[in-house]
């Protein structure tokens, strides 16, 4: 008889992102660490909802030095 694997068995429903996910949570990043990001410029692309919710979330840490680019006339997505 042949033992057929099902989707669940192979399929890890937490996959790969949640596990950078544990190992960004388990380091703790200096204040030089910190500082110099925040002194870093910032690209993003696309002014989807995506782009635009990462602009909000640089802000909200004090990270301020972001551009977003957007190909098409409106925002949005």
């Amino acid at each position: 008889m042949i033992k057929r694997n099902t989707l669940e068995a192979l399929n890890d429903p937490y996959g790969a992102w949640f596990d950078g996910v544990a190992y960004l949570q388990a380091k703790e990043p200096d204040a030089a660490f910190v500082a110099g990001k925040k002194d870093q410029k910032i690209g993003i692309v696309g002014a989807g909802i995506s782009g635009l919710m990462t602009g909000l979330l640089l802000d909200s840490v004090g990270i301020n030095n972001w551009e977003i680019s957007e190909s098409s006339h409106r925002i949005g997505g």
